[in-house]
Formats: C-alpha cells, sequence, structure tokens
C-alpha cells in the first residue's frame, strides 16, 4: 500500500497557533484555521487530522512547527502523544523565514508562514527533531530561570552603581563589589553619603561582616562626599535597589538548589559521570547536562567546546582612514554559548587546578610556556570540557591516578610531558586533535607548529585552536613573555591558586 503524505505546517504564536495541509502535489489537504493554546483549540486540531485519515486511510503527516520561543513546547508534548503516523521536526524562525521569502516573496501573515512550513515538510521532509525527556526539561526550566535571574541581579547592581554616582560616589571606589551582603545592608540603613555621614563610627562597625577599618573609610569618605543628591526621595530609591538585589541573591540561591534537586532526580546515565571529575560540582555538572541534554548531536569533544564558546575569538574587519585593512587585534575568549555556563566552567577550573594534580600539572604546563593565569585558566577549562565529552561518551569514572607518574617526572626533572587526559581504552581520542591539526603533525620529533587551524563550525571569523594547543590567547603573537620551567610554575600554581571554588 502507498502512503500519502501530507503536510502538516504549524506557526505558532503566544495565545494560538494557525495550521495548514498540504499534499504531495503542493495543494491544500483541507483549508487552514487558527485554533487557540487551549484544550478547545487542540480538540480543533485533532479533528482535522481524523478527518485527513478518514479521506486518506494510509495517510502519513508529516508536521513542521515553526517554533516561536517557548511558545510550542505545550503543543509539541500534545502531538507527540497523538496515536496518528508522524513525524514531528521543529525548525528555526530564521530559517523558516528565509523558505518562506524565497516561496512566497512580498507575504506577511500567519496563514502565509504556516503553509510554507508545510510546504517545507512535504518537499524537504526533514529528520524528525528528538524529543527531550520530561526529567530534562525541567533542568532546562530551571537552568533558564536561573539565568534570567543572574542576568536581573546584574541589571540591579547596575542600576545601584547610576544611582550612587549622585548620591555617594567614593562608596564606589572603596567598595568595587556593591553587591557584597554588608555593602548592601550599609545602604539599607544608610542610603546617602549624608545619612552615612550623620551616624557615628560605631554604628556602622557594627554591620554584620563589614571591617571596623573599612568603616572608619567610609565614614571619613561620606563626611566628604562630592554627592549632589540626597534626602527622602534618593534614601527611598538606593535603600529599595539595595532591599531588590538582596531578593535576587535570595531567589538565585533557591533555584541553584532546586537545579541540583532536579539533576539527582533525573534517571540514571552517563552524564551522571561527569561528577567523578575533580572540581566539576553538581551546579556545574546539571547546568552542562541541562544545555547539552544528549550528547548524539556532538560530532567531537571540539564541537562541545565550540558550542560552550570557550575558545579564542579576534575580529579584523573594517579599514582605517587610508583605506587599509585593520590589523588584527588581541584574540579574546568567545562570549558565543550560554554565559552562565561558561562562568561556571570558570569556577570549575579555578577550583579543580588545586583538587585535581592532572589539571594542575596542565596548568602549570602552559604557565612554563609563558601564558598568563586567565589564558592558561582558559585552556582548563577546554580541558574540562574534554573530559566531558569522554565520560559521557564512555560511561567510565575518572581516573585521578592517571598521570601521576608524568607529573612526577615534571616535578623533578622540569620535562614537558603529554597533556594529561582520562584513562579510557583509547586516551588519545579524549583530546584528539582535529583532522587539519593532524596534517600539521607529520613527526612526534617536529617543531610544533604555530599556524592556526581553521575549522567549519567556528566561522570565518572566530580564531580557531592552533597546531601546539594554544588557545585564548590575550595578546598579539608579537608579544613575548618570559618563560618559566615546569617547577616553577607548579610553584607559583601551589603560592597563588584560589583555596576554594
Amino acid at each position: 500500500m502507498s502512503i500519502t503524505l501530507i503536510g502538516v505546517g504549524i506557526d505558532t504564536a503566544r495565545y494560538g497557533h494557525h495550521v495548514s495541509f498540504l499534499g504531495v502535489d503542493k495543494r491544500k489537504a483541507i483549508p487552514g484555521f487558527h485554533f487557540m493554546e487551549s484544550t478547545e483549540g487542540y480538540a480543533l486540531l485533532v479533528g482535522a487530522l481524523d478527518k485527513l485519515v478518514t479521506k486518506f486511510p494510509d495517510a502519513k503527516f508529516s508536521i513542521r512547527l515553526d517554533a516561536a520561543g517557548q511558545y510550542a513546547a505545550n503543543l509539541i508534548r500534545f502531538l507527540e502523544a497523538l496515536p496518528h503516523k508522524a513525524s514531528i521536526s521543529v525548525g528555526q524562525p530564521k530559517q523558516n523565514k528565509d523558505y518562506k521569502s524565497v516561496h512566497f516573496p512580498k507575504q506577511k501573515s500567519d496563514p502565509v508562514d504556516s503553509l510554507a512550513c508545510a510546504r517545507f515538510a512535504v518537499v524537504e521532509q526533514p529528520v524528525p527533531t528528538s524529543s527531550i525527556p520530561r526529567a530534562f526539561a525541567e533542568l532546562r526550566e530551571v537552568l533558564s530561570a536561573l539565568q534570567s535571574q543572574t542576568k536581573r541581579t546584574t541589571r540591579l547592581v547596575n542600576q545601584l552603581h547610576n544611582r550612587l554616582s549622585r548620591t555617594f560616589p567614593e562608596l564606589a571606589v572603596l567598595c568595587p563589589d556593591l553587591s557584597a551582603g554588608c555593602i548592601l545592608s550599609l545602604l539599607i540603613k544608610y542610603p546617602t553619603a549624608q545619612k552615612v555621614a550623620a551616624a557615628s563610627a560605631s554604628s556602622l562597625s557594627k554591620i554584620p561582616y563589614l571591617r571596623r577599618e573599612r568603616a572608619s573609610e567610609i565614614h571619613a569618605a561620606a563626611k566628604k562626599s562630592t554627592a549632589s543628591i540626597y534626602g527622602p526621595s534618593a534614601e527611598l530609591i538606593v535603600s529599595q535597589l539595595a532591599n531588590e538585589i538582596i531578593a535576587s541573591q535570595a531567589f538565585e540561591s533557591k533555584l541553584e538548589t532546586m537545579l541540583t534537586n532536579v539533576f539527582d532526580a533525573l534517571p540514571g546515565g552517563n552524564h551522571k559521570k561527569i561528577l567523578t571529575i575533580p572540581g566539576v560540582g553538581k551546579l556545574t555538572a546539571a547546568s552542562i547536562v541541562a544545555t547539552v541534554v544528549s550528547l548524539d548531536r556532538f560530532a567531537s569533544p571540539d564541537s562541545l567546546v565550540n558550542f560552550f564558546g570557550v575558545f579564542p575569538e579576534r575580529v579584523s574587519s573594517g579599514t582605517d582612514k587610508h583605506g587599509m585593512p585593520l590589523p588584527p587585534g588581541p584574540a579574546h575568549m568567545s562570549k558565543k554559548g550560554n554565559d552562565l555556563v561558561r562562568k561556571m566552567l570558570y569556577m570549575s577550573a579555578l577550583t579543580a587546578i588545586t583538587k585535581n594534580p592532572l589539571l594542575c600539572s596542565y596548568y602549570a604546563k602552559h604557565l612554563s610556556r609563558g601564558k598568563n593565569g586567565g589564558n592558561a585558566l582558559g585552556h582548563c577549562m577546554r580541558k574540562l570540557l574534554h573530559w566531558v565529552y569522554a565520560i559521557w561518551t564512555t560511561g567510565k569514572d575518572f581516573d585521578v591516578n592517571y598521570g601521576k607518574e608524568q607529573i612526577a617526572d615534571v616535578a623533578a626533572n622540569g620535562t614537558q610531558p603529554e597533556c594529561p587526559s582520562v584513562e579510557l581504552d583509547k586516551p588519545d581520542e579524549i583530546d584528539e586533535p582535529s583532522k587539519e591539526t593532524n596534517t600539521l603533525k607529520k613527526s612526534t620529533d617536529a617543531p610544533k607548529q604555530k599556524k592556526s587551524v581553521g575549522r567549519n563550525e567556528l566561522g570565518s571569523k572566530r580564531q580557531a585552536v592552533t597546531a601546539d594547543d594554544t588557545i585564548l590567547s590575550s595578546q598579539s603573537e608579537s608579544v613575548k613573555r618570559p618563560k618559566r620551567s615546569v617547577a616553577q610554575a607548579k610553584e607559583l600554581v601551589q603560592s597563588s591558586s584560589p583555596s576554594g571554588g
């Protein structure tokens, strides 16, 4: 029996959606219609699908959704539960828009958008989009809320900086971190420089966690402040901002606890194994798993690194006033990817270089090459993601004892060891360089290249990882730094590394 393919295109929106139906001949199978995001609206959609099945008993539906943010989440769950033969694909709005502009130019309406999705479904027959399990969907929801809340806290702190520039400008100089609890408590009780100056020094020193010396400095600065705004209105605005920051920080803590709880409730799998990496805490692991969900869509460790934006990016586009191309500037850490997860990876790397002997040796190796601490930490973030990929793929625990002999040789002889990695059946695959990089390394005795190797995933303006594993360079290649021995670098790590995560 031949199967009748019917394309179903749905243009999603906040309160309702529009659906169109096309046959293989690109003619409308039945008229399209608008249905609400409700039980009654979903019943209309099911009635239309049942009518098509009655008309074409061998019908198979190719459903294409133009997902507008999270507005299609409920609809996708509903469609997945239907008994009809169907494949469901979710397209990116930009991709769907480009396809519509080619086949339906100079037209913009919900019926046209859904018709374009239906045509794409029946002509292109896209691969079905993988369904996200409910437990992972909840994890993603909590992470999304946490990311929004951290941005809200940042906005509130920036607003506080703005207000204090007129009510107490000296405070931000004495205490750069205005989000500290003791400073917020101070501003709730004494919101302006005038209020601080009128208070006694002993009253300021009673604020929890505010050191007596710092309280004296703040009191002295308030007495000779250049503030131009004070009075009841300024006091109300500043104190309210401080209260909002405290409330926002408290909600962040609740969301972090909720994120770890939902992570604990996930079904068992290889994703739980990444907690065996020293330095990777439950909050970082939960954030990575919530963002990745399935590792099947990443072909290599480098693709995972690129997804989180842990690579150097150098922008050198444009010309000067003489028409000459601008020279390339220094490369900086890319801002692509999930900024909250990248921040957690950074904090995990800070912790891991003190608790993980393999990463400590890796960090010391890059310091010995003349790189600064931030640059070396960027390498460590990348190494952590390589380990995450290897452990998640193989399901084996992290072996912290692997490479201890190499570390001992470094401490004793100051020689350059191989980059440490997880002990697996094929350890070289953990931090395997790309095919382009392999072509540069013709032999193990050949000197290391410093030529950058491009990757298709990074795009034309992204700086790729170099053949000698140099990454996240913070200065141009012409700048020379003094080199340290590995032993000196390890002493520097032990003496100056932070004590906790």
